[in-house]
């Protein structure tokens, strides 16, 4: 009886080492898995994708990434640093967004700008960081361009700003409506708030713009007037060959304001070596103007007297704000008008910091918290 029992307990040994053997494994195997998940959701919570990083501040990013895409973009090293300040500065959830021509870019340049201005410091040094600003806005603005070309004018919103440009004169206005076989546009009225009307079948150069700055053309002709929705209307042709209008350096905004311009010429003295070129402002022939668009880099005039191309002129007008604005340009081309004077297209030669900032300013509208913004299509 002794001898069975002792043989019923050797062959039951084996059976409980083998389950303890395979405890053993699973236990260690399960430890190993629980391990890899820990490490994987930490990689998770540290990714650049994520909004937010693992104590709810914002998501790490790659350096060495955010200087590259600012570097395809145009910026210098200078201009990267300070879009890193301002990430750091006001915690940007999506700091890539900077290097678009996005609400994260505008919302973060007016609270840099809105500083700048409460901040006590040198006149000079606060005007070099401000331009500083808007060319990082104008070049990020440029290098996000390229956007498809609307294929037709039934694409155009009602309340979209467009431009007219009829028999040699441009007139801002309005889409009321956009019907199937034509569309209709606020009519123009002129300083005494009169319609300004128009022949049947007259030609028409229509140029309107997107959110981003990018213009763009096209021909058409007029059918005629109605009242549309309570507004006096001139309808247009519909039109299947729109065309990006040339390219520009700098975003322009629309504008009816005031101005003078006066002639400038180039006076030499001296001989040789010691000779010398002056600008000399010919104060006592001003003319009164009309500023019809703006940009940093120059502006289109319509006045009774217009210079000749190649012509160098001093100007002077106000932005939104009324803030006074003088600049040096030169007369690029001038359409003239028989009978009616003509316009001057001006690029702008000389311009104080002041003065420039001043220029952006209204065309970006960063002075009111708004963003000049037309309908995109």
């Amino acid at each position: 009886m002794i001898q069975h029992t002792a043989i019923l307990q050797t062959q039951r040994l084996p059976t409980l080492a083998q389950s303890d053997s395979t405890s053993v494994i699973i236990a260690v195997l399960v430890f190993v898995l629980f391990v890899l998940f820990l490490v994987i959701a930490g990689r998770g919570g540290g990714s650049t994708s994520a909004g937010r990083g693992t104590q709810g501040g914002p998501a790490k990013f790659s350096r060495r990434k955010f200087r590259r895409h600012a570097s395809s973009r145009g910026l210098t090293r200078g201009e990267t640093r300070v879009l890193e300040s301002l990430i750091k500065r006001y915690k940007i959830q999506a700091p890539y967004g900077l290097l678009n021509n996005s609400s994260v870019l505008d919302s973060s340049l007016k609270k840099a700008l809105t500083e700048l201005d409460d901040k006590p410091m040198n006149v000079d040094e606060r005007e070099a960081q401000k331009l500083t600003l808007y060319r990082i806005k104008q070049k990020i603005e440029r290098s996000t361009k390229g956007a498809s070309t609307p294929n037709s004018s039934k694409n155009l919103r009602v309340g979209q700003t467009v431009m007219l440009m009829v028999e040699g004169q441009r007139y801002q206005s309005k889409v009321s409506g956009n019907l199937q076989k034509s569309f209709g546009v606020e009519v123009p009225r002129d300083k005494r708030g009169n319609e300004i009307r128009w022949k049947k079948w007259t030609k028409v150069e229509l140029y309107f713009w997107r959110s981003n700055g990018q213009s763009f053309s096209f021909h058409t002709k007029l059918l005629g007037y109605n009242t549309l929705r309570g507004v006096s209307s001139l309808f247009l042709q519909h039109s299947a060959h729109i065309k990006e209008a040339r390219q520009r350096r700098y975003r322009r905004k629309q504008m009816e304001k005031p101005s003078y311009f006066y002639p400038v010429r180039i006076v030499s003295s001296g001989l040789g070596k010691k000779s010398a070129k002056k600008a000399i402002v010919d104060k006592h022939h001003g003319h009164l103007s009309t500023i019809l668009d703006l940009s940093a880099g120059g502006c289109a005039m319509r006045c009774s007297y217009p210079l000749d191309p190649g012509a160098l002129l001093k100007i002077e007008f106000e932005t939104g704000d009324r803030q006074k604005v003088s600049s040096f340009g030169k007369v690029i081309s001038t359409n003239r008008i028989q009978g009616r004077g003509g316009v001057m297209h001006i690029m702008f030669t000389r311009v104080s910091r002041d003065n420039m900032n001043r220029i952006n300013k209204y065309v970006y509208d960063f002075d009111t918290g708004k963003e000049q913004r037309y309908p995109r299509l």
